[in-house]
């Protein structure tokens, strides 16, 4: 699978588990289900993945348009939630 089609399923299914409020309640007061941690870190492994290729593979492209300081800033939130 290309790049492409991955970040864009990856983006569909984080979207859709988001949107899920059996996954992610948002009654006041409603618990998080048993393994929502573990489906969490998923998501965010896999969101690491994309953020790992764009910086590393096109990370010149994104200087050139003047964008590396929200790639930075992405880099220090990733530490920060380590």
């Amino acid at each position: 699978m290309s790049a492409p089609e991955y970040i864009d399923k990856l983006l569909t299914w984080a979207g859709e588990q988001i949107a899920d409020p059996a996954l992610f309640p948002v009654e006041p007061g409603a618990r998080f289900p048993h393994g929502f941690m573990k489906q969490v870190k998923v998501m965010y492994k896999r969101m690491f993945r994309v953020y790992a290729h764009i910086y590393h593979v096109h990370f010149d492209k994104i200087k050139s348009l003047g964008a590396n300081g929200k790639i930075h800033f992405l880099r220090s939130l990733y530490h920060q939630m380590l």
